[in-house]
């Protein structure tokens, strides 16, 4: 299922969280709960201003930080989940007049959000690797790209693909170099003649995480680009009951003859 691009973009608020699957279980949604309000504390810079007679409480913007700890809305799941981030006050207009409340930006998140889900038949390695970019899509997207270029490389090495190979010298004396991802990709494919159609979607997961590696500007969108190509990518190799792809569409069709 690809990233739900809004719901991860959404703010939370002191009586309101988004419907963010458990990260635990998977099936449920992370709720606040009743023992653990959302606590929050105003920057310095906001206390000062706070002071100042000649500004009313509409007059200002305060800034600061959230934290709270939620639950999952499945009982018997029992996951506690810890949300730190920032918040700023924002005043509304509505029939009885104006209010004020504050809108939270979540940084940090533990057990981290998960924005998309794997079949269990997937490395522990990967898996293990895509949860450092899933602790990373919130408070760094550059970092979150690299991270899934890295879990794509871990990705190669359970496919047995070597990170290096030999290369004969000028004076016919071989040497060992590291090969390049993109080398590795290559030699994934041209050993999986059955997985060629792709090689596209593989290099396509790797431009993104360059883009996170070498300076260029990203956004979350790119992320979750990056994501849904992965997860597409997964499901191909690693479908949930160890068959692949091609096995599953070629017994449904056969169940037609």
């Amino acid at each position: 299922m690809p990233v739900n691009r809004e719901l991860f973009k959404q703010p939370f608020t002191k009586v309101h969280l988004p419907p963010w699957p458990c990260p635990s279980c998977g099936h449920g949604h992370v709720v606040l709960l009743k023992e653990h309000p959302v606590q929050l504390a105003a920057d310095g810079r906001s206390e000062k201003l706070k002071d100042d007679p000649q500004l009313d409480e509409f007059g200002v913007r305060t800034y600061g930080v959230a934290s709270v700890i939620a639950g999952c809305s499945i009982a018997t799941c029992k996951e506690r989940i810890l949300i730190a981030g920032t918040f700023q006050t924002d005043c509304v207009d509505s029939d009885l007049g104006e209010y004020i409340y504050e809108k939270c930006f979540p940084k940090y998140v533990q057990p981290p959000l998960k924005l998309i889900q794997v079949s269990s038949a997937v490395p522990i390695s990967v898996v293990r690797s895509l949860d450092a970019a899933f602790r990373l899509f919130l408070v760094d997207h550059a970092a979150s790209l690299n991270a899934v270029r890295t879990t794509l490389e871990v990705f190669m090495d359970e496919l047995k693909v070597p990170r290096r190979k030999k290369t004969q010298k000028t004076d016919g004396t071989r040497k060992s170099e590291r090969r390049s991802l993109h080398n590795r990709i290559e030699y994934a494919i041209t050993q999986r003649k059955s997985k060629a159609h792709h090689k596209d979607a593989l290099l396509a997961v790797k431009t993104l995480g360059n883009d996170g590696s070498h300076g260029t500007k990203t956004t979350f969108d790119n992320v979750a680009d990056a994501f849904d190509v992965l997860e597409s990518l997964l499901a191909a190799f690693y479908p949930g009951d160890g068959q692949t792809t091609d096995q599953i569409v070629r017994r449904t069709l056969n169940r037609r003859r």
